[in-house]
């Protein structure tokens, strides 16, 4: 099988993540242009695009909520988008970041599904993704977060 060319953003790709939407794996890319595209990567289709976005979208990670999955968007604005992957609707917006976000990732924790986000200053916040509240500040890096990432570690 030949390798596929998703094509069609106005800007650079800064930020790849991959969702199973429909049964079917899917890939989210965010670029500098502020677009967010939607790709079956089954067959290489622009399945959609998630529009309304502040600026460059540094950052995409996607979890689930309420049994579906959803895309996390980060932006230099400071804010967070989540977006319901089977209707393309926002559904949240998150904001509390001092200066601009390089990283957002999704994760479950004890049955909660969370968002983590780093910023430019070093700090890390973490998110409930049900009630849209920080739950969590820590700061303490001397450089900029560019990347959050989860990982299992002894079943935790």
């Amino acid at each position: 099988e030949q390798p596929r060319h998703l094509v069609g953003h106005a800007g650079v790709v800064w930020s790849v993540a991959v969702a199973e939407l429909y049964g079917r794996p899917h890939a989210l890319t965010g670029s500098t242009a502020g677009e967010v595209r939607v790709w079956d990567l089954t067959t290489g289709e622009h399945r959609r695009h998630l529009s309304g976005h502040p600026g460059a979208a540094r950052s995409v990670a996607v979890a689930e909520l309420y049994g579906r999955p959803h895309a996390l968007t980060a932006y230099a604005d400071r804010s967070v988008r989540v977006w319901d992957l089977t209707t393309g609707e926002q559904t949240d917006h998150l904001t509390g970041h001092i200066l601009g976000l390089r990283s957002v990732e999704g994760v479950e924790l004890d049955g909660r599904p969370l968002a983590l986000t780093g910023s430019s200053v070093g700090d890390l916040r973490v998110w409930d993704l049900t009630s849209g509240e920080q739950t969590r500040h820590l700061t303490g890096h001397i450089f900029g977060i560019v990347s959050v990432a989860v990982a299992e570690l002894n079943g935790r």
